[in-house]
């Protein structure tokens, strides 16, 4: 990870692959907080969890800490609403993975570097492939969209945005009948 130069610890750090962007703030960060730690050459290195008050990692205490972290972070009322409902597993996994845009579709795997011959949504072939283009923008999934509107007899116009779709239908209905749904 680094070698003595003139004895003075210097970082030589390799990736295994480059960044993304949501991943450079905790780069920066990181070699910000290593910058600050001074290596010796007469002192043994050794490992230290300072989470614990043992100095020795514990599942405990890594448990305790991603609960502390965890503990500032606000669900928002799209996923406390669908993971409270009483329907299959797998249909809360996709709403969720809907709602933080986790699809793996044409244009998410374009993001993670998948070549693909093209990236347009193959039903249409007119846009690209995300999320709100397949389920509510398309010509030809929109009409399934109308036709359960028709059958809850109910009449808006469509959010773009897959959470906030599910919170225009979700407040539409009384939670006694979301419940039984």
């Amino acid at each position: 990870m680094g070698d003595f130069v003139e004895d003075k610890w210097e970082w030589k750090l390799n990736w295994r692959r480059n960044f993304f962007v949501h991943e450079i703030d905790m780069v920066v960060a990181f070699l910000a907080e290593i910058e600050n730690v001074h290596i010796q050459h007469s002192s043994m290195d050794i490992l230290s969890w300072r989470a614990g008050p043992s100095g020795i990692y514990s599942t405990k205490s890594a448990y305790k800490l991603l609960k502390e972290a965890d503990s500032g972070a606000i669900e928002d009322s799209a996923s406390k609403i669908i993971w409270n409902l009483k329907i299959p597993l797998r249909a809360i996994a996709f709403s969720w993975r809907s709602f933080k845009n986790r699809l793996p579709t044409r244009a998410n795997l374009r993001r993670r570097r998948v070549d693909m011959p093209s990236y347009n949504y193959p039903l249409c072939e007119s846009e690209e492939e995300i999320a709100s283009h397949v389920m509510f923008t398309c010509t030809k999934t929109r009409i399934l969209w109308w036709e359960a509107l028709r059958w809850v007899n109910r009449v808006g116009p469509f959010p773009i945005e897959p959470k906030n779709h599910f919170l225009q239908f979700s407040h539409w209905n009384r939670k006694s009948n979301t419940n039984k749904r």
